[in-house]
């Protein structure tokens, strides 16, 4: 709720009791922990990191901002993954969570609420569906621009510099064929797919071949 972050414990009769307390977070839509790390989505007043491993004096390490608002956050590791209304779903890594970097996302994905699994986020969309997105390699990011002056669908990718990239696409998800190899570079690369002018639909996802 409005009035922020509430830690809580059992006592000796196995009752429970409010420890600790970080107050005026905002709203707080959906809260999680991953060992001493907490995270609480305040709509639009961002994700905030926060310390738990003193759980009487929790501390706010860090707020990660949209321009939107963040609905439910899933994690697994390193990684968040973060529901960001209107604009799909954000994988953040939070090795350091001082200083959260985005490092991926689908924004074909209207996600309001995730829950995770082993190796993929399940998302419940804005219109009742329920969407599974398989991130393995989330440092590598790939996003669908809007088309060219051509009318072509423009990729952008960005990921570890010197990786060797596969990009594949198809009609839908699952049905895949290689379309070109990339080397990246120390800075995003933008790719047009001049076959999709004209198409009515069609996915692209990026394989990591080689370090």
């Amino acid at each position: 709720g409005f009035a922020g972050l509430r830690v809580i414990a059992e006592d000796e009769s196995g009752k429970p009791v409010e420890v600790g307390l970080l107050a005026e977070l905002g709203p707080a839509r959906d809260v999680g922990v991953i060992g001493s790390l907490a995270w609480v989505a305040a709509r639009q007043q961002g994700l905030h990191l926060i310390s738990v491993a003193d759980p009487t004096q929790p501390t706010l390490l860090s707020t990660w901002q949209t321009e939107t608002a963040v609905t439910s956050v899933a994690g697994t590791g390193r990684f968040l993954y973060v529901a960001e209304e209107g604009r799909g779903v954000v994988v953040l890594d939070i090795a350091d969570p001082s200083a959260p970097r985005r490092v991926g996302g689908n924004s074909a994905v209207p996600a309001v609420v995730l829950g995770d699994g082993t190796s993929v986020t399940y998302a419940g969309t804005s219109d009742g569906e329920l969407v599974v997105l398989g991130f393995h390699r989330p440092e590598l990011r790939l996003d669908i621009r809007m088309p060219s002056v051509a009318g072509n669908a423009r990729l952008r990718l960005d990921g570890p510099q010197g990786a060797l990239i596969r990009l594949q696409r198809g009609p839908e998800p699952g049905i895949w064929a290689d379309w070109t190899s990339v080397s990246l570079g120390d800075l995003p690369l933008e790719i047009d797919d001049p076959e999709s002018a004209g198409s009515a639909s069609g996915v692209y996802r990026a394989v990591l071949d080689a370090p």
